[in-house]
Formats: structure tokens, sequence, C-alpha cells
């Protein structure tokens, strides 16, 4: 009997707790039957209490929930982009507003989380939440745009700052299906110089310009394109330049089209027609805007080559335009079309228009040389080529904390144009140059005040400084010593070979915070200089031979 009970006892040891289970002692004269039984009751009853131990709810027993985990269950986020506003037309970094639906889901207590929702983007747009179990969140996100694409994804995520993140908030889940959407690039094309290799009168020619631009079906199909009011505008000209005997000429006036907005890889190609001529007599102006109206035939959907969709209708038109013209020597000196593709073609897949633009916002492409026979008592055959700017306005740069300022492309100008000026309400925001010794120079104006409608400025708030150059110190008479900065670059002047003299126009309704820092030194060999978000020009420097490198300086 004495090795029954030393049974008993090594059970209970085996089993802990188990002593707790028995009600009262255990009788020492048993038989092997009933011990063996006793033990498997007692085994079936601790198995069933402890059973009932472990269905109670964690969150009655457990401590409080560690910064992302509550007891054994892992919880998430069940989150859905609702909507996107507006819903179409969207052009890349405009303002829209995403709807996003956040649920908590997989965790056991009520209790709230504290967290944020974001739109995915480089500098996330966010706003804070707080979450309870099962319960659906509904909050709408001012954002904007990403860059464009046929389809791109409009992302959320939901994030909580923890207590080791150093205050960052750390990503938990995404929206497992965001929206695809549509968004598109707006373009203007400006003609930016002319080069004339050879004249077609003897002495000078007295040249005007035109440029005319079309993509897919225009705003009044049942207008001429040059009598159709935008924006956009499809059609600039004839613009008198001036008589001119050779070398590459800037454009006087602001010869430019568009806006057009076009979504990569989706829909038409941007067309567009050059056309230069010598017409120092009279013309006959309606054969003229017959001729740029030609754009009419190849406005809807062209994909493929312009000589082989309208080139000898082109060609046809221009004997015409040259018939019409009164003096022996006048006429086309230039007439050609070409073709921007906003379609990859096979084996040219950098040659649309989002491919060349997309890293720094612009891109210069020139015409052919057109050589054109000349009447036989005018001198030899014209050789005239053009330079052309494209810019995508609405380009921001990727490492750009884009507030939703707009931005004005200005012409570019050089000593043989007039001073470029922005409009009212904006300041200078980007400064670039081409050419030799930086001879062709490049604005960009940023809006300052939306309650302002654009326009031309009161001459009286002009305030020129004085002309200078590399010779005076690179800087207007005493702007170093000390630096009375009178108010943000409104305007720029040049004068002299290569733009060799500058003065500056300030606004004096606005007052810098200081003078600001330097952003970069503008040469042709490097990318434009641009203002931080919210900052704006408040000097230009310059050193080097005929002030070849420009020093920029930005404020708020």
């Amino acid at each position: 009997m004495k090795s029954s009970l030393n049974n008993h006892s090594f059970i209970r040891h085996e089993i802990p707790g188990l002593s707790n289970l028995l009600a009262g002692e255990t009788r020492p004269f048993r038989t092997q039957t009933e011990d063996k039984v006793m033990s498997l009751k007692m085994m079936v009853s601790f198995l069933l209490r402890s059973s009932v131990l472990a269905t109670i709810p964690i969150a009655a027993v457990a401590q409080a929930c560690s910064p992302w985990k509550c007891g054994p269950v892992q919880p998430w986020v069940e989150m859905s982009v609702e909507a996107v506003n507006p819903a179409a037309a969207l052009v890349e970094h405009d303002p829209i507003d995403v709807t996003v639906t956040a649920t908590l889901k997989g965790i056991a207590t009520t209790t709230l989380r504290s967290g944020r929702l974001c739109i995915r983007e480089q500098t996330p747009d966010c706003v804070d939440v707080d979450l309870q179990k099962d319960s659906t969140v509904r909050r709408t996100i001012r954002t904007q745009a990403p860059a464009a694409g046929v389809a791109v994804p409009i992302e959320a995520f939901y994030c909580e700052v923890e207590s080791d993140s150093n205050g960052e908030c750390v990503e938990k889940f995404s929206s497992g299906s965001g929206q695809r959407v549509a968004i598109g690039a707006r373009y203007e094309v400006i003609l930016q110089s002319f080069e004339i290799l050879h004249t077609r009168a003897r002495q000078s020619d007295s040249v005007k310009v035109s440029l005319a631009g079309v993509a897919g079906a225009t705003a009044a199909t049942d207008s001429q394109l040059c009598d159709i009011v935008g924006p956009p505008t499809y059609c600039v000209g004839p613009t008198v330049q001036g008589d001119f005997h050779g070398g590459e000429v800037m454009a006087r006036g602001d010869i430019r089209v568009g806006p057009f907005t076009l979504i990569p890889e989706s829909g038409p190609d941007l067309n567009l027609l050059t056309v230069i001529t010598n017409s120092g007599h009279s013309y006959n102006e309606k054969a003229f805007l017959a001729f740029m109206n030609l754009m009419n035939t190849f406005g809807a959907g062209i994909y493929g080559s312009l000589e082989q969709s309208g080139g000898s209708e082109l060609e046809s038109a221009t004997k015409t335009l040259n018939d019409a013209m009164v003096a022996d020597c006048d006429g086309v000196v230039l007439s050609q079309m070409q073709i921007l593709l906003n379609r990859t073609v096979e084996g040219q897949y950098a040659s649309t228009l989002d491919a060349r633009t997309r890293d720094n916002g612009f891109w210069v492409l020139q015409t052919k040389i057109d050589e054109r026979a000349n009447n036989v008592n005018c001198g030899d055959s014209s050789k005239y080529r053009a330079t052309l700017r494209v810019v995508r306005t609405s380009w921001r740069a990727p490492n750009d904390n884009f507030d939703g300022q707009e931005r004005i492309v200005l012409s570019d100008f050089s000593e043989e144009s007039a001073p470029r000026y922005c409009p009212h309400g904006s300041a200078v925001v980007e400064v670039g140059c081409s050419g030799r010794y930086c001879d062709n120079l490049h604005l960009v104006c940023g809006r300052y005040a939306r309650e302002f409608v654009f326009g031309h400025r009161d001459i009286d708030s002009h305030q020129w400084s004085g002309w200078y150059s590399e010779e005076d110190g690179g800087h207007p008479p005493g702007w170093l010593d000390p630096a009375p900065i009178t108010g943000f670059v409104t305007g720029v002047d040049c004068r002299g070979d290569y733009c060799d003299d500058l003065r500056v126009d300030s606004d004096a309704a606005q007052s810098p915070v200081g003078e600001g820092a330097p952003v970069g030194v503008v040469s042709e060999e490097t990318a434009p200089a641009r203002c931080p978000a919210g900052q704006f020009v408040t000097k230009l420097l310059c050193s080097g031979s005929y002030c070849d490198n420009i020093s920029v300086w930005c404020s708020q």
C-alpha cells in the first residue's frame, strides 16, 4: 500500500495544482483499480478547468496593448481610396482631393488607436484619425496629383507615431486597391529664335514669323484655326521681327501656342507649323491666314511622318502663298511642320514629349534648314532655321516641395528683345540661360498673391536697378554695401553683346525677409536655378566674361 501512496504523491508533483482540485484527503486504503479510476478523474477535471481558463478574453487579464499588438491577434486596417476629385481632366501637380476610408480589424478591445491617414507622395499629405474596432472612418485629404501618366496609382496608407520612432509616423498598412487615374501634362510651345544662313533678298530680309499648333480636335471645330479665341492659343502671327542680313535672332514678342494638355501614351500628338516670311512689302493677309489654317488638316490625330501625311499639300500651299506676295523677293523662307510624339513609336522610346521633358521641364528643338530657290532677280537661295522651346508648364522638380504655386513661363530674350516682366501678383522663381556666354535668358514667374488678377503692374511700381556687369563687381551699385533689397525681382532687361549688361526690376509692394541666400549659379552649361517653394528671387549677381555666370539669390 505504501507503493500506492508513493505513486499518488508522484502524480501530484507531476501535475502542478492537482491538489487544489481534490475534495479532501486521499483515503489510505484503496485497491489499485480504484487508484487508477481516481487518477483518471482528477486528470479529466484538471484538463477541463485549464480549457476554461484558456477561453477567458485576454483583455480581462492581459496588460495594456503594446504599440501595435494587442494579445495574440495581430490587428490590421482595411483601407480604400474611395474617390479622387476632380474625377477627370487631371493635370500633374494640380491640387486634388482624395477620399479615403479606414476600418480597424482583428483586435479584441474597443480602445482607440491614434494615427494618421496619408496619401503616398514624396512628401505625404496626412490627416489625424482615431480608429476603433470595426468602426469605419472617412477622410478627404487635399494633396497634389502625381506626375503625368495614363494609369497613375493613387495610394493611401495608415501610420502611427511610436515611442522609439523619433516622432516619425511609422507606416502600418496601405490601401490594398488604390485607384488608377489618367493624369495629363500641360505644354506650351515658344518660337525662341530663328537663324538666317542666307537671306532671300540681296541685302536683308524683312522678317515676319508665325507659329501654329494643335493636338487633336480644336476647341471650336467649326472655326478656322487662327480665328479661335483661346485658351488654348492655336495660332500666332505674322509678327514683325525687323530687317536682318544674317545670324541667329531672338524672336521679338511672345510667339507661343498652347497650353495643350496631353496624357502620355494616350490621345493625339502635338502638331506644329512654323512659318517665316520675307515680306517687306504689303502682302495678301487673307492668303497668309489661309496658309496658317492648314493646321486644321493635321489636327485630328496624326501618328506618323508629317512628310507622308501633309508634305505635298504644304508645298502646294507655300507656292500659292508666294504667288500672293506682290514683290519679287518677298516670299516664304521657312515653312515646316513637326509632330511632337505623345505616343511611343517602336524604336523611339525616348522621343515622346513626356520622355523629353520629364527630367527638366523643357525641350529645345530645331527645324531642319529650309533652303528655297529664289527668284532670278533676287539673291541666292534662302536658308533659314528656327528654334522652338517646348515648356512643360506643369512640371515640378523631383525634390521640389511644391506648395501649389502657379508657374508662368516667359519667352526667352536677349539684348535684341524687350525686357521680360512677371504678371501682376507674381515674381521670378527660376532663372536659366542658353547660347554662348549665357546670351539668351529664361525666366519663370510664380504667384505670391492669388487675390491678384494677372495683368500688367502700374508703371509707377517698377523700380529698375542701375545697369551692371562683371566689370562693376557683378551687382548694381550699392547692393552689397549694404544690401538694400527693395522687393522681389519681377523683371529683367539686358543690353550689349551676349547680354553683357543687366538690370533688374523689383516690386516695391512686396518686402522680402532679408536678402536671402544663393541657390545656384546659372550658365549655358547648367540647368536653371530655382527658388525653394514659397521663395522668390531677390538678387541676380554675375561674374565671368559678358556676365556669363549668374548667381541667383532667393528669399521668402
